[in-house]
C-alpha cells in the first residue's frame, strides 16, 4: 500500500502578524510514490486545511515528506513436527502443502506464496531420539511484492524411531535327553533389515525348554547386542530331544550249576541315567532269565 500515518506538528509559515490562522491536519492523508520497501521515498501530503477568521486569505501549499519502508516479517504456521524410522540419515521430509503465510498485507495476499522448491532440511543428526531440531534452508517467498517481506523460518522438531529388524534361522542344536530343561546354546540366524553396510553382532540367548522329555518342544530365544536404532524381538522356536541310551549289564551268580542245583541268582546294573533317574522311571522292568 502507498498510504500510510504520520506524526509530527505542523508548522505554518508566511503567516501575517495579528492574523488568526491556524493549521488543521485532522483529514490529512500521507501518500507514498512507492509501495516497495526503500529508503527516503517520497510523500505526498494531502487534506492539511486552514482554519481561523484569518484563514480565507490565505492558499495553503500541501507539504511532501520523505520516509522509509522497511521489510514486513512474515512467519508460517501448518507445518507439522515429523517422525520418522532409522534410516541412517538425517534428512527430514516436511510437508509444506498445509503451510500458511502470515503477516501478508491484503493486497499481498493473492500474489505472494511460498516457494519450497529448493528447500533442505536436515535433523541435528540421524540416530533415535526425540525433539531433534530440524535446519531448514531454501524456504523463500515468491510472486509480486515478495522483496517487500522478510521470512522467518519456522521451529520444527523430528522423533527419529528405531527401525525395527528380524532374524531368520536361529536354531537349537538337537540335544540328548538329560533330564533337563536347562537350554543348549542356540545356532544364531541371520539378522535382517540392516541399514546400508552397518553391522554389529547379535547374541542369541535360549531360555528354559517348555519340556524336559524326548522330542520336539519350545524354547524361548532372546537376542542382545543390538545398536540403539534398531529393535529386535526375541521368539520362539523349537528344539529337538533325543533319546538318551542307557546300558543294562546282567551279571550271573554263577556260570555253572549241577543239574537239580538251585538258578544262580542274576543281579542287573544299569548306566547311563540322567540327572538322578533310575530303572524306576521304566513302563516295563527288564527280566533276565
Amino acid at each position: 500500500s502507498t498510504s500510510g500515518a504520520f506524526t509530527g506538528t505542523a508548522i505554518l509559515n508566511n503567516a501575517v502578524a495579528g492574523d488568526t490562522v491556524t493549521v488543521n491536519t485532522a483529514g490529512a492523508v500521507a501518500t507514498f510514490t512507492s509501495a516497495d520497501i526503500g529508503n527516503n521515498i517520497t510523500v505526498h501530503i494531502t487534506g492539511i486545511t486552514l482554519t481561523g477568521s484569518s484563514a480565507s486569505n490565505y492558499s495553503l501549499t500541501q507539504p511532501d515528506s520523505t520516509a522509509n519502508i522497511s521489510l514486513q516479517t512474515v512467519t508460517i504456521s501448518g507445518i507439522s513436527n515429523i517422525t520418522k524410522v532409522y534410516d541412517g540419515t538425517n534428512v527430514a521430509v516436511l510437508d509444506f502443502s498445509t503451510a500458511v503465510l502470515n503477516g501478508l498485507n491484503s493486497v499481498d495476499s493473492s500474489t505472494v506464496t511460498l516457494d519450497a522448491s529448493s528447500v533442505t532440511s536436515l535433523i541435528s543428526d540421524q540416530n533415535v531420539g526425540s525433539g531433534k531440531a530440524i535446519t531448514i534452508t531454501g524456504l523463500k517467498l515468491k510472486g509480486v511484492g515478495a522483496s517487500n517481506y522478510t521470512l522467518t523460518i519456522p521451529t520444527v522438531t523430528a522423533t527419529i524411531t528405531a527401525k525395527t529388524l528380524t532374524v531368520s534361522n536361529t536354531s537349537m542344536p538337537f540335544r540328548t535327553y538329560n533330564g533337563k530343561t536347562d537350554p543348549a546354546t542356540p545356532v544364531m540366524g541371520v539378522v535382517n533389515g540392516l541399514v546400508g553396510s552397518e553391522t554389529f553382532t547379535v547374541t542369541a540367548t535360549a531360555g528354559q525348554y517348555l519340556s524336559k522329555n524326548v522330542g520336539n518342544t519350545s524354547v524361548g530365544i532372546t537376542y542382545s547386542g543390538i545398536s540403539s536404532n534398531y529393535s529386535l524381538a526375541g521368539e520362539t522356536i523349537t528344539a529337538t530331544i533325543t533319546p538318551a541310551t542307557v546300558n543294562v549289564v546282567a551279571t550271573v551268580s554263577s556260570k555253572t550249576v549241577a543239574y537239580g542245583s538251585t538258578a544262580p541268582t542274576i543281579a542287573v546294573t544299569y548306566t547311563g541315567w540322567q540327572n538322578g533317574e533310575d530303572s524306576s522311571v521304566l513302563t516295563t522292568q527288564p527280566t533276565c532269565t
